[in-house]
């Protein structure tokens, strides 16, 4: 049975100290909880110390690529060929009059299936020899014919910036590719 006076705590030295009937019981108890209290007190600040000891340094470098390997943005223009500049420089003829073997590769499969199966244009004649032809004349060309005939970055680009801080045209480079 328990009297009124009877407390519990989840701490237990508190729960004796409470239901001791003798002073010197009580006592006790009290010089064995706040023998503990200072233990853990000076525990926690040798931690503290030792944590204390540690430097923590933070050190933010940061290095500044200005010329890439790889670019980060690649602007690609699936027009081979400037309207305004048709005229300019004369195609090579490819065919069995030329002796010379083609410098590009081969038409691509999917230049090739996009042909076979769009073989009229809107106007209703059949137009699919002719783009043939153009892709082999195409790639009969060398890179610098490419770049002749085709687009500029100047033309292409109107406003450059990175970082919120403008650049300009003649840091990016031109890459033709037969792919």
């Amino acid at each position: 049975m328990r009297k009124k006076s009877d407390i519990n705590s989840s701490v237990y030295v508190a729960t004796r100290i409470s239901n001791s009937p003798q002073f010197l019981i009580k006592l006790l108890w009290l010089l064995i909880l706040i023998t503990c209290l200072i233990c853990s007190t000076y525990r926690i600040q040798e931690f503290y110390y030792l944590y204390q000891q540690y430097p923590a340094v933070v050190s933010l470098r940061l290095d500044q690529k200005y010329n890439l390997q790889f670019p980060a943005v690649t602007v690609c223009n699936l027009n081979r060929r400037n309207i305004a500049k048709r005229y300019l420089v004369p195609l090579k003829p490819h065919g069995p009059k030329s002796q010379t073997l083609p410098i590009g590769t081969p038409i691509l499969l999917t230049e090739r299936s996009s042909l076979i199966s769009c073989q009229k244009i809107v106007n209703g004649t059949n137009d699919r020899e002719s783009r043939i032809g153009f892709l082999k004349r195409h790639y009969a060309m060398d890179k610098n014919e490419i770049s002749k005939l085709g687009h500029n970055i100047s033309e292409m680009l109107e406003e450059c910036s990175m970082n919120r801080k403008s650049c300009s045209a003649l840091h990016l480079n031109q890459f033709v590719s037969f792919r």
